[in-house]
């Protein structure tokens, strides 16, 4: 496997959060709700993820804790924003501190404990013996499946269904939809909620296939970054950053590839 292909990989597996809560972003924001507080909802993802996979040991168990945790700040989101009208892009800082806040106290307890295991694998025989093709794609995990399947399950919804031309009509003029008899509040809450949902998964994603460990302010740059290769991709050494700028030096041997910090 090539120093290229490796990169790939790498790239895929570290996209694949940032893809999950995009996604969730994107339900907010045609929903007519500004979500500012994926971070904090992140972090409460991760961090929930980490105590509840490290208690139980039972990863099923832990996602479902992201996801229900962050769906009900979600909600709290919703409550705020729809319910009280509160200002949005406040209540999304909120939501932002409140997180980093919240998920540095309970982390105390965890922090830098491995995981009992990472997101597993997807081995797809038939696709590995394609070249380059299946190097990429023959063993990715099934988050990052999942994320790329729901790409296209999210388009279909929101452009070709009744449900996605009603979130488009609340998201675009409120007042109209209401008229119309669209539910409008249901709508939000519904779509703020499951958005935050998944910003939390992007989270769990952090910490299960990226970097499988508690670290306080995993968001940051160079936090969620493990100190050894062991958790990631073959090729890939280390890759660190430091806020608030950074530049990376990527160097290339035969036997693995690395990047240093300049």
């Amino acid at each position: 496997m090539d120093f290229t292909t490796q990169l790939l990989i790498a790239a895929i597996s570290a996209g694949t959060p940032l893809l999950l809560a995009t996604l969730g972003g994107i339900l907010n924001e045609r929903a007519g709700i500004i979500q500012l507080g994926a971070e904090g909802l992140m972090l409460m993802g991760a961090v929930t993820t980490c105590i509840v996979y490290i208690r139980s040991g039972n990863l099923l168990l832990a996602l479902l804790a992201a996801i229900a945790v962050t769906a009900v700040l979600g909600m709290v989101h919703s409550f705020l924003c729809v319910t009280l009208r509160a200002n949005q892009t406040m209540s999304g800082l909120a939501m932002t501190l409140f997180g980093s806040g919240l998920s540095a106290y309970l982390g105390k307890s965890i922090s830098g404990l491995p995981l009992p295991g990472t997101s597993p694998k997807l081995n797809l025989t038939w696709l590995q013996g394609i070249p380059v093709i299946g190097d990429i794609f023959g063993r990715l995990d099934y988050l990052t499946w999942f994320s790329l399947l729901l790409v296209l399950v999210l388009h279909l919804l929101i452009h070709h269904t009744s449900w996605g031309l009603h979130l488009r009509a609340v998201g675009d003029n409120p007042a109209t939809a209401d008229v119309m008899g669209i539910r409008v509040q249901l709508i939000r809450y519904s779509y703020v909620t499951a958005g935050a949902a998944l910003i939390g998964l992007a989270g769990a994603d952090m910490v299960l296939a990226y970097a499988p460990t508690w670290n306080e302010g995993l968001t940051r740059p160079s936090a969620g970054l493990p100190s050894d290769s062991s958790s990631l991709p073959d090729g890939i050494r280390c890759a660190r950053f430091s806020a608030p700028t950074s530049s990376v030096r990527w160097t290339h041997s035969d036997s693995a590839s690395s990047c240093l910090a300049a």
